[in-house]
């Protein structure tokens, strides 16, 4: 994979598709973000340069509230921690075989920095997905810890965004974040 500039990223491997249709051409109107297709004349996994990260950033949530909605199942003397690392382990497996399917590389070494990203991403996910688990496990109704924990997502999201990485708030990102606030607020002081 290369840079090749507004955030896309060029694969090689795409090139192996059977039709231009799902092999990613490098211009600014296919994003190489996209959904995963078989090229069926020639069984090798490719990207769909139709998708967006939008499509993404409103479907993926969807996988969230199925996880949050089995969490609810668990009985409450089961440990999250050990809930989170039977997950992890098989989102473990499911990842590494998306990548031997999907990559052209099949070396699983990472160079030092992306390896200590990634150990890093991998803590904070275990101890937020622990975190969410414990909670359902003491009993959060799923519609408050939701309406609570989502907005606060975005919120956190867009001071990090503004305090890392520098980007610049907008007036409608402003009122979001307001209307996130007051959204919280009602629905802790009317659930008493």
């Amino acid at each position: 994979m290369q840079l090749v500039g507004a955030g896309r990223l060029e694969l090689p491997s795409l090139a192996t598709c059977a039709s231009e249709t799902h092999a990613y051409t490098n211009s600014a109107t296919h994003p190489i973000v996209g959904i995963l297709v078989f090229c069926l004349s020639k069984r090798k996994p490719c990207y769909h340069g139709h998708m967006t990260w939008q499509a993404f950033a409103v479907s993926v949530p969807l996988l969230f509230v199925a996880y949050q909605a089995l969490s609810k199942l668990l009985p409450e003397s089961t440990s999250a921690f050990l809930v989170n690392a039977y997950a992890s382990a098989i989102g473990a497996f499911i990842m590494l075989a998306l990548y031997v399917l999907t990559s052209s590389q099949k070396s699983f070494v990472l160079d030092a920095r992306t390896l200590s990203i990634a150990l890093g991403i991998g803590v904070l996910i275990s101890i937020g997905n622990a975190g969410i688990i414990h909670a359902y496990l003491l009993g959060a109704p799923q519609s408050s810890f939701s309406a609570i924990y989502y907005p606060l997502l975005v919120i956190y999201a867009l001071i990090v965004s503004v305090i890392i990485w520098h980007e610049r708030l907008n007036v409608y990102q402003i009122l979001g974040i307001a209307l996130c606030i007051v959204g919280i607020l009602l629905i802790v002081y009317f659930k008493r």
